[in-house]
């Protein structure tokens, strides 16, 4: 029997270790570094003026065609989404200064509250089966050292990667257009009805990891970081936070909801940046993919509308 649970248990690790080297090796992060790379190094028309969207997937499910449309004085505007599935500050930073060197105009930064997540307090409670990932952790920082927590083993990483080995999204190596280069969204299109989308949330408050206090709080350290450099390099920002459905955060920790405005209203101070609140909006309105997304139907614009407004407020 212990010959059989130790058997288990280090296969177990050695698959948690596989999707670790996945996660940063994959073809599909190879691919994504290479279309960063390519965007940031080409030649952009100094006379056209720049709006990057930054952010993850709530971000990405922004139609950038239909705001530029939308924008006005537009003739010499390009608007181009930069937003990245499962994106935090501590992965973002790393493109940060090549971004920058393209001198964009307006950067209209999404910081939503699963960006500020922790994976070190996931396990709440004693499980019956020695937990992988505190055991490969450990061994990690005590023969490697500190090592930052983007690259620490999550269940996210986890239900990723199986994904690509297995090939169940067969969109994951398309992208957008042009202008929205680094996301296929067209994966968003479906609009959920009110039973998909209780059931969406009920799964992604599961073992939800922690939003530790700003005090604490290791991405928002590396998002402060972040919007520094930007400060630094005299590039104006816009924050905004993404929509949540009421189905999934009406089942989030109170604390959790109550650390995300902390960080949202601190972020506004210290920078003297707007921040334009849009997690509750839209929550009567059929527009939604998932609990956490809206949809990108063609027949969806409020979400559009709003960052719109936006743009428009800022550049007049």
């Amino acid at each position: 029997m212990k010959k059989l649970f130790f058997s288990i248990s280090v296969a177990i690790t050695l698959a948690f270790i596989s999707v670790l080297i996945i996660n940063n090796y994959s073809p599909h992060a190879i691919e994504t570094n290479k279309l960063f790379k390519g965007f940031y190094e080409q030649e952009f028309n100094e006379k056209e003026e720049k709006i990057f969207l930054v952010g993850s997937s709530y971000v990405g499910v922004l139609n950038s065609e239909y705001i530029l449309k939308k924008t006005l004085d537009n003739n010499n505007l390009k608007i181009y989404n930069l937003s990245v599935e499962a994106d935090h500050p501590s992965r973002r930073i790393s493109q940060i200064d090549d971004l920058i060197s393209t001198k964009p105009d307006l950067v209209i930064y999404g910081v939503g509250l699963s960006d500020l997540l922790s994976y070190e307090n996931i396990q709440k409670t004693d499980p019956i089966l020695p937990e992988p990932k505190y055991y490969l952790d450990t061994f990690i920082q005590n023969n490697f050292g500190n090592i930052p927590q983007q690259f620490m083993l999550s269940k996210f990483i986890l239900f990723k990667n199986i994904g690509l080995i297995l090939n169940l999204d067969d969109n994951i190596m398309e992208y957008g257009g042009t202008t929205s280069p680094f996301i296929n969204n067209t994966k968003f299109n479906h609009i959920s009805n009110t039973e998909e989308l209780e059931k969406n949330a009920i799964l992604l408050t599961k073992n939800m990891p922690y939003l530790p206090h700003p005090e604490s709080n290791y991405e928002y350290s590396e998002l402060k970081k972040i919007l520094q450099k930007f400060h630094n390099a005299d590039i104006p920002v816009i924050i905004f936070s993404p929509p949540i459905h009421p189905t999934l955060s009406n089942l989030m920790d109170t604390q959790v909801k109550q650390n995300y405005d902390l960080i949202l209203t601190d972020v506004g101070e210290e920078f003297n940046y707007s921040v334009y609140r849009l997690e509750n909006e839209y929550s009567e309105l059929d527009i939604w993919h998932s609990s956490d997304h809206i949809s990108t139907s063609k027949t969806v614009t409020n979400y559009n509308e709003d960052i719109i407004k936006i743009i428009n407020f800022t550049r007049n």
